[in-house]
């Protein structure tokens, strides 16, 4: 056997290891990535869990009268609602999502909302 048969036997090989290398790559990349869907997946359903949950409690602590406005930034609230309230966005926004708060809420902002308007 000479020499440039043994060195074209050492380039197959490596030529294989390189195939081999890549081959194995791919397949840990394919892996990592279903990985992380997973885990994002997870995350998501988490952070939605979360949210439902903060919403829950934040109803829970509204029906128990434990959150609750300094009477200064009531007022201010109420004076930047005045001053909004009379903008055609403002109000669009408002009749299309009246239907989800309670109705005492419902019955403060629209008696502040006359006010703004001068209807009281």
């Amino acid at each position: 056997m000479n020499w440039q048969a043994v060195g074209a036997v050492r380039e197959v090989i490596g030529a294989s290891a390189v195939l081999a290398t890549l081959v194995y790559c791919a397949i840990q990349i394919r892996r990592n990535n279903r990985h992380v869907e997973t885990t994002l997946q997870t995350m998501r359903l988490g952070a939605a869990d979360a949210t439902v949950a903060g919403f829950a409690r934040y109803r829970e602590l509204v029906s128990r009268k434990e959150i609750a406005y300094e009477k200064n930034d009531w007022l201010a609230h109420m004076n930047g609602l005045r001053i909004n309230m009379g903008k055609p966005g403002i109000t669009a926004y408002w009749l299309q999502r009246i239907s989800a708060f309670p109705a005492d809420f419902v019955e403060e902002i629209e008696m502040q909302m006359s006010a703004g308007r001068g209807d009281a």
